[in-house]
């Protein structure tokens, strides 16, 4: 019989380590404070962070006011809007009556919970479970409107303002979160409502069976489980938004460009000009930095843009017109005294090797394939029309 081993002391000690960790990148970022996103995302990890804490003390929190403020159960109600404060502060200062607005319920929230712990909960013990329900319902309710109003902000607002690597960054952040903070109230009001004993009792131990069967496992084991994850990922993420590893995940500036935006059509006109008209991609010389002085933008202007657009980045969307030039070039029965590379070099390709690179890449076979082949159809096309003629 091996002993039996208590993980109680182990995932303290991984709610410890959790609960450092997110802490001390919460003051990295209130020290970076550069960026209007440090101080919302440092709230964040510190809210979790110190929360973590709440299991690891739990000896000393529960008697002290100080303590169960600093490190008690209750904080998590303020992550809905501190998250869409985090989300908003990507294009736009926030006002304080903006943050004043959505602070509010969640501080009335909280501070019925303070007054409850400290001069209710010593009452009826009845009492303090249909009111742990009712705080477990309004939670619900609170997390379920800041997933409703963010998810909107993100899909509406945002995404017209972050690239698309960044905006998947922020999504992953956001459902994340909410994948936790949906679930535990309702786990919460499923266990106060099987203990408050309203239930008849014939309903009561059939759901009593039930919880035990299949909510304790996901609301206590799983969800429960699922945290310690989620406080894997809120740091990783958070630490990927520090200055010195941001360039490691994502450009300086993760921003669109407005005029990418909101000038897209003045912007395909000129953009359709010089590339189609002009043929400016023939020149193997061709930079995206002189292609933006042509067309009198800023370079990040020009990248946005081709983001925007679909089009990729510059070096792959020149190329591609290039591959396009030569396919066209190739068709054409006054360059059949040219070879592959000629055209290639007509083209705007420089080098040789990265010609049949681009062209392998593009079309699935080597450009001399490409040319047999053309030269196969135009033969039966030939055929075909003789025995038509016949």
């Amino acid at each position: 019989m091996l002993p039996e081993y208590d993980f109680t002391v182990l995932t303290t000690g991984i709610q410890f380590v959790l609960g450092m960790q997110l802490v001390l990148v919460s003051l990295l970022l209130f020290r970076n404070g550069l960026r209007r996103t440090d101080i919302p995302l440092a709230l964040i990890c510190m809210l979790l962070g110190l929360w973590f804490f709440k299991k690891v003390f739990l000896g000393y929190w529960e008697e002290s006011f100080f303590l169960f403020v600093l490190i008690g159960p209750g904080k998590p109600i303020f992550s809905g809007s501190v998250l869409l404060f985090y989300f908003k502060s990507f294009y736009t200062s926030l006002r304080q009556t903006y943050v004043l607005k959505h602070v509010t319920w969640p501080f009335v929230y909280y501070l019925l919970i303070l007054i409850f712990r400290f001069f209710l909960r010593h009452g009826d013990p009845d009492f303090g479970l249909y009111l742990s329900f009712f705080f477990s319902f309004c939670a619900l309710l609170i997390f379920w409107y800041y997933f409703i109003i963010t998810r909107k902000e993100l899909k509406t607002v945002l995404k017209r303002h972050l690239i698309p690597r960044a905006f998947k960054k922020v999504n992953v952040l956001f459902y994340s979160v909410y994948f936790f903070l949906l679930q535990i109230p309702l786990w919460d009001m499923l266990r106060n409502l099987l203990q408050t004993g309203i239930l008849p009792d014939g309903i009561h131990a059939s759901f009593a069976g039930i919880y035990h069967l299949v909510f304790k496992i996901f609301g206590e084991y799983l969800a429960y489980g699922y945290l310690h994850i989620l406080g894997y990922l809120l740091f990783l993420y958070a630490l990927s938004e520090l200055s010195f590893f941001k360039r490691i995940f994502l450009p300086r500036n993760p921003s669109l460009h407005e005029n990418a935006r909101t000038k897209k059509l003045a912007l395909d006109k000129e953009v359709d000009s010089y590339f189609n008209l002009d043929k400016k991609h023939t020149d193997p010389k061709l930079t995206a930095e002189r292609c933006a002085k042509d067309l009198n933008i800023s370079k990040k202007e020009l990248m946005d843009y081709l983001k925007v657009s679909g089009k990729g980045k510059f070096k792959n969307f020149v190329n591609h017109l290039r591959i396009l030039e030569f396919k066209t070039l190739l068709l054409d029965k006054n360059n059949s005294r040219f070879d592959i590379i000629s055209l290639a070099k007509q083209a705007g390709f420089q080098s040789k090797s990265t010609f049949f690179r681009v062209f392998r890449e593009s079309e699935g076979m080597t450009p001399n394939a490409y040319k047999k082949r053309l030269g196969h159809l135009h033969m039966d096309s030939i055929h075909s029309a003789g025995a038509d003629a016949n």
